[in-house]
C-alpha cells in the first residue's frame, strides 16, 4: 500500500500531478509560449495573483484562523509579522536592492524546502537504513539546487525571481554544468536504489519518487531547458502553490488516511470561503504593490491610475509600504518551518502538528 497523504485520487491531482503537467505541457508546446505572453495579464492575474500570492494567504487556514494552531503557537504567530515588518523596513531603508534580493532568496529556500517536506511527508513509513534515507534528502535537495547553482552561474536568464537582478550571477557555465551533473546523477541513484530495492521484494514508494522526478522536471524545464519568463512561472509557481493549497485544504478536513470521508468534509461555503479568502487577500495585496509601488497594470487592477499619482510617497513611507505589503509572505515562510512539524508517527491533522522538541 502506498503511503499517500490524504488518498491516491486527491494526492495525485492536486500534489503530484502540479509537479509533471505544467512542465510537460510547457516543454512540450514550447513554441506557442508567444500566445501565452501575448495574453501576459491574464497570466498574471491567474497563476501569480490566483497561485503564487494567494497560497501564501491558505496558510491563515493552518494558523491564524485555527483556534489549536493559536493555542500551540500565539507567541509565535504573535512576533514573526512584528519582526519581519522592522527587518523589512530596515531592509528597504538601506535600499531597495537588499530588499528585494533578501526576499528572492528566502523565497528560493523556501520553495526548495517544501519539495523537501512533501518528500519526507511521503516517506513517514518507511523503514530504510540511514545511509539511504540520506540518500533521499541529498536528491531531493540537489534537484531543485542544481538548477539554481545553474541559473547562478550559466548564461543569462531574461526572468527574474522578483526583480531583475535579485539573484547574483557570475559567468562560470562549468560549474553550472557540474552542478546539473550532479543534480541528475543524485536523482538516478535515488530513484535507482529504490528499483534495487523493489526487484528484491521490497516495496516501492511512489509517491515519494514522484515528488523526487517531478521536482527535478520542474526545475529543469523552468529554469535550465527554456528561457523564457512565461514558462518559468508557469512550471514554478503551478508546482508549488496548488500543492501547498492542497495539503492545507486535505488537513483542514481529515488525518493522513484516518478518516473515511477523507476530504469530502469540506464542502460548500468552506470551500468557498477557503478558496475566497486567500483569493481576495491576494488581489487586495497586489492591488496596492501596483498602483502604490510599481505604478503599472492598471489593465489588471482598475480605478488604480488616479490614486498615488498627485502625491507621490516618501521614501520612509514607500519603505513602511513594502515592508507591510511583504510582511504576509515572510510570515508565511517563517512560520512554515513550524506548524509542519510533527512528532514521528503521529497523523497530519491540526492537533497532530507540534513543534519537535
Amino acid at each position: 500500500m502506498f503511503p499517500w497523504l490524504f488518498s491516491a485520487r486527491f494526492d495525485g491531482a492536486w500534489i503530484l500531478a502540479p509537479l509533471f503537467l505544467p512542465a510537460l505541457v510547457v516543454y512540450a508546446f514550447q513554441d506557442q509560449l508567444g500566445v501565452v505572453r501575448a495574453n501576459e495579464p491574464l497570466l498574471f492575474l491567474f497563476v501569480v495573483v490566483g497561485v503564487d500570492v494567494a497560497h501564501v494567504y491558505s496558510s491563515l487556514f493552518r494558523t491564524y484562523f485555527d483556534p489549536v494552531a493559536r493555542s500551540r503557537h500565539g507567541t509565535l504567530f504573535s512576533l514573526v509579522p512584528l519582526f519581519s515588518f522592522v527587518g523589512l523596513a530596515l531592509l528597504f531603508s538601506l535600499g531597495d536592492t537588499y530588499f528585494w534580493r533578501t526576499l528572492a532568496y528566502v523565497a528560493a529556500f523556501h520553495f526548495v524546502r517544501q519539495q523537501f517536506g512533501f518528500h519526507r511527508l511521503y516517506a513517514r513509513h518507511e523503514s530504510v537504513s540511514q545511509a539511504r534515507s540520506r540518500l533521499h534528502d541529498v536528491a531531493i535537495h540537489a534537484a531543485t539546487l542544481g538548477p539554481l547553482v545553474a541559473w547562478h552561474t550559466g548564461h543569462p536568464r531574461v526572468f527574474q525571481w522578483f526583480t531583475p537582478g535579485d539573484f547574483l550571477t557570475f559567468p562560470a557555465p562549468q560549474v553550472g554544468a557540474l552542478a546539473l551533473g550532479i543534480s541528475a546523477a543524485c536523482v538516478t541513484a535515488s530513484v535507482l536504489v529504490d528499483v534495487v530495492s523493489f526487484v528484491r521484494g521490497m516495496p516501492f514508494n511512489v509517491p515519494r519518487n514522484a515528488v523526487l522526478v517531478g521536482t527535478a522536471l520542474t526545475w529543469w524545464v523552468g529554469i535550465v531547458a527554456l528561457n523564457d519568463d512565461a514558462a518559468f512561472t508557469l512550471t514554478n509557481v503551478l508546482s508549488h502553490g496548488i500543492p501547498y493549497f492542497a495539503i492545507v485544504y486535505g488537513t483542514r478536513t481529515s488525518t493522513l488516511r484516518g478518516n473515511s470521508r477523507g476530504v469530502q468534509t469540506f464542502t460548500g461555503l468552506g470551500v468557498v470561503a477557503f478558496l475566497g479568502v486567500p483569493l481576495a487577500l491576494a488581489y487586495g495585496e497586489e492591488w496596492l504593490w501596483h498602483v502604490a509601488f510599481w505604478k503599472e497594470r492598471f489593465d489588471v487592477f482598475p480605478a488604480g491610475e488616479r490614486m498615488f499619482q498627485s502625491a507621490p510617497l516618501s521614501p520612509e513611507t514607500l519603505s513602511l509600504v513594502a515592508a507591510a505589503l511583504a510582511t504576509p509572505q515572510t510570515t508565511h515562510y517563517i512560520l512554515d518551518g513550524f506548524i509542519w512539524r510533527r512528532p514521528r508517527g503521529s497523523p497530519l491533522t491540526v492537533e497532530g502538528l507540534q513543534e519537535r522538541h
